[in-house]
């Protein structure tokens, strides 16, 4: 870590290369600093240079490169906001074109505050945690690789926001602010309850008992292996 700083000077972040949901995401501001040390209980450590901006993210489905379908989202004040970003379809496009994708692969990129500049930050061939929403907002990423759907609904995506389920009870106080997009969503909970419960508190990455045991489990076997080394 160390040598990561004198390289790439500070502030930097610091993140395991097999865990989601941003868990044990950690931002390095000084060095050394006993509190990063506790919280980067976990290896190998992925370093990279922290930007300061809000974070965007793009999905898409892919058959030998060409995007079949994409959403470009931002969770932003509890909320998932799906909205157009040229620049950063066509980034993702350009890796998914080189790399011949076959399915989905999702981008977590970052648009800088200071110069709005995109960065994409990281890669992920694969389905995303809140796939969910992007299928409430219209698109069903799931159909679109089966060969009996044509999963080509044409959703409304750009400009469609919903609430986050505790955005949802917040908003339950001041019910003349839930909107119909939060209340399509309630409706897809309700359908299958007992899968979105076991989600919530077993499975989310950072509020979930599962997901919080395997962060544990990921962390004591990290030390594990450093001290077996």
């Amino acid at each position: 870590m160390g040598e990561a700083v004198e390289k790439m000077g500070l502030p930097l972040i610091a993140k395991p290369v097999n865990n989601h949901g941003g868990v044990g995401v950690t931002k390095v501001d000084q060095w050394p600093d006993e509190s990063v040390v506790q919280a980067i209980d976990y290896s190998p450590v992925l370093v990279q240079e922290y930007i300061d901006g809000e974070d965007i993210c793009v999905s898409l489905f892919c058959e030998k490169g060409i995007c079949r379908r994409c959403v470009v989202y931002q969770r932003k004040n509890g909320e998932y906001r799906f909205r157009p970003h040229g620049e950063l379809i066509e980034m993702a496009q350009t890796v998914a074109r080189y790399l011949q994708v076959d399915g989905v692969i999702c981008f977590d990129a970052r648009l800088a505050s200071d110069s709005g500049i995109l960065y994409l930050i990281e890669c992920n061939p694969r389905f995303w945690y809140n796939l969910d929403y992007a299928l409430l907002a219209g698109v069903n990423f799931v159909a679109l690789g089966l060969p009996e759907c044509s999963g080509l609904e044409d959703g409304a995506t750009d400009g469609f926001a919903v609430s986050l389920p505790h955005t949802f009870l917040a908003k339950m106080m001041m019910p003349w602010t839930i909107t119909k997009a939060d209340l399509r969503a309630v409706r897809f909970w309700l359908s299958d309850p007992w899968v979105f419960f076991v989600i919530e508190t077993w499975l989310n990455p950072r509020f979930g008992v599962l997901g919080r045991l395997c962060s544990v489990w990921l962390g004591v076997r990290a030390k594990f292996e450093i001290f077996r080394a």
